[in-house]
This record gives C-alpha cells, structure tokens and sequence, in this order.
C-alpha cells in the first residue's frame, strides 16, 4: 500500500512539474527593446508591468527630443496585439513584424541594449 502511495505521489509531482513547464509565460519572447532598421530613429519598448504588457513606440524627432506612444497590449499565440495593430514575431529571423497591408510591412530587430 505504501508503495502504490509514493507511485502516485511521485507520478502527481511529475505531472504538475510537466505542466508548470508548458505553460511558461508566451509574452516573455516580446519583451525588450527593438529598432527598425527601415524607420529611422523608431523604437519600440516592450516591457511588462502589474497590469500587463506595455508597447512604448519612440519616434525621434529632428528638432530634438522624443515622442513616445505608450498603449497597453495582449498576446494571442505568435502575435502581439496592440489595439489595431498586431506584430509578428517571426522565430527563424529573430524579426518582429508589423503587417501595413499593401502598403508593405516594418521589420524591428532586437536591440541589444
């Protein structure tokens, strides 16, 4: 009887760590810092706080100084969506990409700092 208690306890304990182990937090793959190559001085700081995520977009300007959108944002498998807008993180080119239609699309590259 002994027996069959620590074989269920220990097969209950693998079972939960197999679990834990899936279901790790999908946002953490878009957090960070990423720059567009293709857009000058455009950034984007994804970043999560108590409420949940965050996309802060920091455009440049020529006169000096910043303007910064920050909106809040979910996650919905490979997408990050922020209102309207939804960005794909291609996992083979490292490239999170913002889809304008027929317009074309924008590629940010993580940055490293």
């Amino acid at each position: 009887m002994k027996k069959m208690f620590r074989t269920a306890v220990l097969a209950c304990a693998c079972a939960s760590m197999s679990v834990s182990a899936m279901a790790a937090d999908p946002a953490e793959k878009f957090l960070g810092n990423w720059r567009s190559p293709q857009v000058l001085d455009t950034w984007l700081k994804i970043s999560e706080t108590p409420k949940g995520l965050f996309v802060s977009e920091v455009h440049q300007n020529f006169f000096g100084g910043a303007r910064v959108e920050s909106k809040p944002a979910t996650v919905s498998g490979d997408k990050l969506e922020v209102g309207t807008v939804a960005y794909h993180l291609d996992e083979v080119s490292g490239y999170l990409i913002y889809f304008m239609g027929p317009a074309g699309n924008v590629a940010f590259v993580r940055d490293p700092s």
